[in-house]
């Protein structure tokens, strides 16, 4: 679909513009590439609807109250991440962001170079994800009771540098007690058995019952832990590693549970652990 901008503003030029897809809500929102060759929503009154040329996106409803009109490579179906894990057209997350600029990529569109900075970079998608990861888990301690905490961080090293990160927990293991191996084909699956565990032994314990009880504050919990794994699953799907879990017991109850993602560069660990004092 083409429109034309009503009149020159500081970020649009008086031209036609591409309108790639419609947000319908409470405002409705164009997505547009703009002068930069960045991809960016605009609200849809700085556009005149009477120059709207060609409008044959397709029409998916959201709600009763919202819906949205994309091209055929950005409907529903074609967003699957996961087992009932779509990414969004419109947040900012990482999943979003990068899988919204990579599908635009495949289909004829140019990305801008510090969009692709992102998208072709290993170490600038880590350290996006890390940030994300580590608000997980600072999260899950604080909402913990102090004494059995559940522990989410994750760890990279390159090739040069790569060792056992788990090394020294093997002097915490019993001589009965042995390090359990899994090679995982489905990351999907893991990580969503991974983090309902983590999950599981939050609630368990936690001081702020109130949290999980409320239907509002625990979806905010979930969504959190979604986003965690999705970003996940982009970053996996863009590196292609080989996935390997482990779990470790420990002498005190303590019980962690690793997931290392291993590629020619480097290896990525996702530690999950349930602390037994």
């Amino acid at each position: 679909m083409k429109i034309k901008v009503k009149e020159n503003i500081e970020f649009l030029k008086e031209e036609i513009y591409d309108v790639i897809a419609i947000d319908s809500r409470s405002i409705e929102f164009y997505l547009i590439q703009v002068d930069n060759e960045e991809f960016t929503w605009i609200e849809s009154h700085y556009f005149d609807i009477q120059t709207i040329e060609d409008d044959n996106l397709i029409f998916e409803k959201l709600n009763a109250y919202s819906h949205q009109k994309v091209p055929e490579f950005l409907r529903k179906e074609n967003r699957l991440l996961g087992k009932n894990k779509y990414w969004s057209l419109n947040s900012s997350e990482f999943c979003d962001y990068i899988s919204l600029n990579q599908k635009l990529q495949n289909n004829g569109f140019v990305i801008s170079q510090s969009i692709n900075t992102i998208v072709r970079n290993e170490s600038v998608q880590f350290q996006i994800i890390e940030q994300q990861i580590n608000q997980v888990g600072k999260t899950l301690i604080l909402l913990g009771d102090g004494y059995f905490p559940a522990i989410v961080s994750v760890h990279r090293t390159t090739k040069e540098n790569i060792r056992h990160d788990f090394r020294l927990d093997f002097q915490q293991m019993r001589t009965d007690q042995k390090v359990t191996i899994t090679q995982i084909s489905n990351l999907d699956e893991a990580l969503d058995e991974l983090y309902q565990w983590s999950y599981d032994y939050v609630k368990c314990f936690s001081k702020y019952s109130g949290f999980f009880e409320n239907d509002y504050w625990n979806n905010q919990i979930l969504e959190m832990l979604k986003v965690s794994k999705m970003n996940l699953l982009v970053y996996a799907n863009n590196w292609n590693p080989v996935i390997t879990k482990y779990f470790i017991p420990q002498a005190d109850g303590t019980e962690i549970n690793l997931l290392q993602m291993e590629n020619k560069n480097s290896k990525t660990t996702l530690r999950i652990q349930n602390v037994v004092h």
